[in-house]
């Protein structure tokens, strides 16, 4: 399990590079993302209540796995409101647009390293957002590693913690390719 955390980490900083351009480009805003502290457990009780779940499948020839992505917690619309000035946080439709958009942004990057790390043609499935509730309901049962990541803008006040997860058979995969 040593190697394919430290092969997540790799994966993580390589993506988080070029989540960074694309957030500056989109906002003008400079925006830090650090990945935290990598978990092995249920990561199901470190997404924030009421929070939606963004489902990305990637297949392979030998396999087809999910990456999850969601809030740890709220201050993820803080940043959504700083993006978007006319924004409605309280428009759930508005909201849910958003995050699938940022959502998009951040696993979009890092899966886009990690196709091509894997030397191979995958498919990206579209992107799901479900509920935490339902995710609980059908809750991965492979094994996974979390990231939370800390994202903070530096010209306004505002920091909080993202959750990303990885399905270890597609990491496995990847470090067979040669890792990173």
């Amino acid at each position: 399990m040593k190697r394919e955390i430290e092969e997540f980490k790799k994966l993580l900083v390589l993506g988080i590079k070029k989540v960074e351009k694309v957030l500056y480009e989109i906002s003008g805003m400079d925006v830090s993302v650090k990945v935290v502290e990598l978990l092995s457990k249920n990561f199901t009780d470190m997404i924030a209540e009421n929070s939606f779940v963004l489902v990305q499948t990637i297949s392979t020839e030998k396999s087809k796995n999910n990456i999850y992505f969601a809030m740890a917690d709220f201050e993820f619309l803080k940043f959504l409101s700083a993006l978007d000035k006319n924004a409605d946080l309280l428009d759930e439709d508005y909201l849910i647009d958003s995050f699938l958009e940022l959502g998009n942004i951040i696993v979009g990057n890092i899966t886009s390293v990690l196709a091509y790390l894997l030397g191979k043609e995958v498919e990206l499935h579209f992107p799901t957002l479900i509920t935490l509730e339902k995710l609980k309901n059908y809750s991965p049962h492979d094994d996974f590693l979390s990231a939370v990541l800390n994202f903070s803008v530096k010209d306004i006040d505002v920091s909080g913690y993202l959750l990303f997860v990885i399905q270890l058979d597609i990491l496995r995969e990847m470090i067979e390719q040669g890792g990173v």
